[in-house]
């Protein structure tokens, strides 16, 4: 996770400035906290590619022309659909993330 490290960092960094600390420590809630915001980063940034793909693998079910490609599919749903089919099932995705990460995060320094 990218992201948790970026902004682990950063709160860190604010703490030491913010306290003139030489150590700053993080909280559990802050890992919460850190633990959400990534979940929902990666939720913004996959979920497009995780419906593209979902497209592309029920297409052979469906009676509709099949996609040539996973662009062809992409621009096919932005085309017909607009941007926000793109993040179909982003809101159920969010639950199930931010509380799985949301905990990991939280517990990790215990």
């Amino acid at each position: 996770f990218t992201s948790r490290d970026v902004l682990r960092s950063r709160i860190l960094k604010y703490k030491q400035q913010k306290d003139k600390e030489e150590v700053a420590l993080i909280t559990p809630m802050e890992n919460i906290g850190i633990g959400i915001t990534s979940a929902l980063l990666a939720g913004l940034i996959t979920q497009p590619i995780d419906v593209v793909k979902t497209r592309m693998m029920t297409q052979a079910a469906s009676k509709a022309m099949p996609y040539t490609s996973a662009l062809d599919c992409a621009s096919s749903i932005l085309r017909t659909e607009g941007w926000r089919k793109l993040y179909s099932g982003f809101g159920q995705r969010s639950i199930y993330m931010c509380g799985l990460w949301g905990i990991t995060f939280g517990l990790e320094p215990l």
